[in-house]
């Protein structure tokens, strides 16, 4: 799958995603210009219909990221069932493994499991595959979506 600039514009656009907090919001929450955007970008990646049929997906690689608080790159596993994930990162430091746990997320790190507050999970989205992600927040009667409108200047390398 190739990344483009307009999907550079719709990380802005589902970083405006904010929880509903309650599972009977509806379509009337998401406003319908962001509807269109996301649509035109989930066609452009393979469509609706194709996307719905992933069930599973696996990613893993080396992290770009390097940093004296992470080390040399770590490599990373990321793996998504239905609306569950378990993110494998190898840092210098030790390792983790973030797990969803049907909305309980949990951390492994340093021999032992910690609770983390479940906006860890929403902010641990698979957005190296956008249109898995996109996909599930459209169709998502939990979150609201909403459009902040065009950004100019911005491309993979960032925004000026």
């Amino acid at each position: 799958m190739r990344l483009g600039p307009p999907i550079v514009s719709l990380c802005f656009l589902v970083g405006s995603i904010s929880n509903a907090g309650s599972p009977k919001s509806s379509a009337a929450n998401k406003n319908p210009q962001a509807v269109t955007v996301v649509q035109t970008a989930l066609t452009a990646m393979g469509g609706a219909t194709a996307i719905a049929q992933i069930q599973t997906s696996v990613v893993s690689g080396t992290s770009v990221y390097a940093s004296t608080e992470v080390g040399a790159a770590p490599s990373f596993t990321w793996t998504t069932s239905g609306s569950e994930f378990r993110y494998e990162v190898d840092a210098v430091q030790g390792g983790h493994v973030l797990v969803s746990n049907g909305g309980n997320p949990q951390d492994f790190h340093d021999g032992a499991w910690a609770v983390v507050m479940p906006v860890i999970a929403r902010t641990n989205l698979a957005y190296h595959v956008p249109a898995l992600v996109l996909f599930s927040e459209l169709n998502s009667a939990g979150y609201t979506l909403g459009y902040i409108g065009a950004i100019s200047g911005c491309s993979l390398a960032g925004c000026t």
